[in-house]
């Protein structure tokens, strides 16, 4: 019996090693990626802008006032050009894949900008719901669509978001207002 016991412990660890017990393939799990809407998530985005905060020196992610945010799902990238908490007339670019920020660049000339007319608070968007914003998108564009990208900025002076989405047979963008209703499909 002991014997048994030990031998199904060698063939588990070598099925583990092997990645032979539960194993995906990279290409499916991509495409059950897609089919989930593209790998918008809020946790990974909610880390991520914490991650930012802390390079632009703002204690509170909701109040990073961003010029532009763009996030990638499939890379679990953001990057987001906004001002700095401790010097807002300078303007930072800041990348973040895996929650993990990768690089800044400073905006050269930001001081000449009408940034108090160009930028928006985090927290005056409905980023909490960015999974539902996500797949109001997705419903414009059918079961088979999935999220390219999302942009967050300003519209005429309103803050918007964009949703570009993509399917095999057609791609286009669901733009957002701050309360997370449509205010045109791009097809």
């Amino acid at each position: 019996m002991i014997r048994s016991a030990r031998l199904l412990l060698v063939v588990v660890a070598a099925m583990l090693a092997t990645g032979c017990l539960g194993s995906v393939d990279r290409a499916e799990f991509d495409e059950e990626v897609r089919r989930r809407g593209g790998g918008v998530s809020a946790d990974w985005i909610d880390e991520s802008l914490a991650a930012a905060a802390v390079e632009l020196g703002v204690a509170d992610p909701g109040d990073i006032e961003v010029l532009t945010m763009v996030i990638v799902g499939d890379a679990r990238s953001v990057t987001v050009t906004a001002r700095r908490g401790d010097r807002p007339d300078f303007v930072d670019s800041i990348a973040v894949q895996d929650t993990v920020v990768v690089s800044t660049a400073p905006v050269p000339d930001a001081d000449e900008l009408p940034l108090d007319e160009i930028t928006t608070r985090l927290s005056d968007l409905p980023l909490d719901r960015i999974e539902q914003l996500s797949d109001v998108a997705l419903e414009q564009f059918g079961p088979d669509a999935y999220v390219t990208r999302i942009a967050v900025g300003l519209t005429d002076g309103e803050p918007t978001i964009t949703v570009s989405v993509g399917s095999p047979r057609q791609t286009g963008q669901v733009v957002l207002d701050a309360d997370g209703e449509i205010v045109e499909v791009v097809r």
